[in-house]
């Protein structure tokens, strides 16, 4: 988790939960309703939304928010 929200993504990655499941080995369903990795879905879009709202972003492919 911490490499991707750092910005150091694999070739073709995002800063997603795709991208995060793949690197970790696990089906991406399994961060979704009551599977195993809940939880570690929900730290990583916190931690991704509290990045965000710094203005900042680990994935260079998703555009920065322009409002001010």
């Amino acid at each position: 988790m911490d490499p991707l929200l750092l910005g150091d993504l694999p070739p073709g990655g995002r800063c997603d939960i795709k991208t995060l499941a793949r690197e970790s080995g696990v089906d991406r369903t399994a961060f979704y309703g009551t599977r195993p990795y809940v939880h570690l879905r929900e730290e990583f879009e916190t931690r991704l939304a509290v990045i965000r709202e710094a203005g900042e972003t680990p994935d260079p492919a998703t555009p920065r928010s322009t409002d001010s």
